[in-house]
């Protein structure tokens, strides 16, 4: 094209279209922007009234494939959701579907098939579009455009969104590499508007109402994962969460979910599998990366399923490794488990002692644990790791398989739950809002590759925990006394040391208080347990 102008586009007469130099900048970018092709006529341009400077930026590239399209749209929608641009991020995902599968199309009737680049700019008033890709054809067809040379059925579709939906669009040639970009403006409503925006640091953006960091956390449906959730919220922070359940279907997800959904906001829910997925676009901006998606469980961890359980908690967490990589994510914090440990000798556990998982679970934890430390400890990550290694945690909404949860609803609903051995195995509890505040505190400790227990400090008797419930009760719990199961250890017990040294961390909530909390919230819930054999998970 060599600079030329496009010829303007049908329309109003206030319309201001082709190119527009003082878009194109992408200077910080971990992508190369495509430059201008300058020349005299694009020079003139210069003059045109532009509404930079474009105080946020992100930058993708995507295959040129069908594909594109819906990865284009979840970018959007996410990005300005982070930015307070929600109101008009419907219009955006139109404009912007339109402006990908013109490119997708372009850059396949091409012979090289370039990848495509898309780029979101936006101040306190404006949004702007770009995509990018390696055709050097204008995306207008020939009946429209009586001056520009005739397309290929392939090559596009026109900008008929564009022109309908923005009053400021355009197209520019490129060289290094040599292609196009199509870019089309947007206004925020009034009402939408952020208020002062800058750029505070990496994925920290200041804007009016105080400072917002951005976390994401897989396995947000989960327990101990929507807790997290909801005391990040409460701090101020943008979540989004991201889980294989959904709460149209999951009961569990839906409940663990309801207040997160409720808010104000800044929680954003997306379904997705940690070890399937292309995680990059939801990556972007955030400043840690809570990771608590796994499959649990020590007895299922036996037999056939194991291999369930090596794709969720080690390929699952490894995928997600290299995408934070990628994306330059500042910190990741692993749910580890006590399960690492495997037997002991009856004192409590440090991070340092010898780690014999004795079950597959465990194994797993320990393997994704592991994958982590090499991540962030490769000469040059960008990513630093604390690895979290949680002891039994309970409180309100626990898990329906874990042992509280059965204990209590067999106490309600008068049907005996199975004990696994004695009842003088012991077990270091951890109520769950103190391990979500050693997991915040993880977030911005100075690390690079650390291992943290999480518990309360003490250990206590599952008898200790009957007699206890019965107490709520008023009755005792109906028990059927099972033989010890493969994987079970008898003693778990943390040192706490470390968590005090680097994360400054206090078990706040008693046993005695957490069980209570429990089965308050699960009376209130007016919880009807179905007439089955309880069996409970240590």
């Amino acid at each position: 094209m060599d600079g030329k102008a496009s010829p303007a586009w049908p329309g109003p007469a206030n319309r201001q279209v082709g190119l527009s130099a003082g878009h194109p900048a992408g200077r910080g970018s971990a992508l190369v922007w495509p430059r201008e092709a300058r020349d005299p006529v694009l020079s003139a341009r210069l003059a045109q009234g532009t509404p930079g400077p474009w105080q946020l930026r992100t930058l993708l590239e995507l295959a040129a494939l069908p594909s594109a399209v819906p990865s284009a749209r979840l970018h959007a929608r996410q990005v300005l959701w982070e930015w307070g641009l929600s109101a008009i991020t419907d219009t955006a995902e139109l404009l912007l579907s339109e402006l990908v599968t013109n490119s997708v199309k372009a850059a396949q009737a091409t012979d090289h098939n370039p990848p495509l680049r898309v780029r979101l700019s936006a101040n306190r008033v404006r949004l702007l579009v770009e995509v990018w890709d390696g055709n050097t054809h204008p995306p207008v067809p020939r009946e429209l455009e009586n001056d520009v040379a005739a397309l290929d059925a392939e090559v596009g579709r026109g900008l008929f969104l564009v022109e309908t939906l923005s009053e400021r669009w355009g197209w520019y040639p490129t060289r290094n590499p040599e292609g196009k970009v199509t870019w089309c403006e947007l206004d925020a409503p009034e009402a939408d508007r952020p208020g002062q925006i800058t750029v505070a640091g990496p994925g920290v953006i200041r804007r009016t109402g105080g400072d917002m960091e951005r976390a994401l956390i897989t396995g947000v449906a989960g327990f101990i994962g929507s807790h997290l959730a909801a005391e990040l919220l409460r701090r101020g922070w943008l979540v989004t969460g991201v889980d294989t359940r959904s709460p149209a279907s999951d009961p569990v997800a839906a409940e663990n979910l309801a207040e997160l959904t409720r808010g104000d906001g800044r929680f954003q829910f997306v379904q997705a599998d940690v070890s399937g997925s292309d995680l990059t676009m939801l990556l972007e901006g955030a400043r840690v990366v809570f990771h608590l998606a796994a499959l649990p469980g020590v007895r299922r961890s036996w037999g056939d399923r194991f291999a369930d359980y090596l794709t969720c908690n080690v390929l699952g967490t490894q995928r997600l490794l290299e995408a934070c990589a990628m994306v330059e994510v500042p910190r990741l914090v692993f749910a580890s488990s006590s399960s690492v440990y495997g037997p002991t000798n009856g004192t409590p556990s440090r991070e340092a002692d010898s780690l014999v998982p004795l079950s597959p679970y465990g194994v797993s934890k320990l393997a994704a644990e592991r994958l982590c430390l090499a991540y962030a400890s490769h000469p040059g990550a960008v990513t630093s790791v604390v690895a979290l290694r949680y002891f039994t945690v309970y409180g309100p909404r626990q898990r329906p398989d874990m042992a509280f949860s059965r204990i209590m609803r067999a106490a309600r609903s008068g049907h005996a739950v199975s004990l696994y051995g004695t009842g003088e195995q012991r077990r270091d509890f951890t109520y769950v809002s103190d391990a979500v505040n050693a997991t915040i505190a993880a977030a911005t400790v100075d690390a690079q590759a650390e291992v943290v227990n999480v518990g309360s400090g003490s250990s206590v008797t599952l008898a200790d925990v009957l007699e206890s419930v019965a107490a709520f009760a008023g009755a005792l719990v109906p028990v059927l006394r099972r033989v010890t199961q493969p994987g079970d250890v008898n003693v778990t017990s943390a040192d706490l040391a470390r968590a005090r040294q680097l994360l400054g961390y206090e078990p706040q909530v008693s046993l005695a208080d957490g069980l209570r909390r429990q089965w308050e919230q699960l009376a209130s819930r007016e919880h009807r347990a179905a007439p089955v054999a309880a069996e409970v998970a240590t």
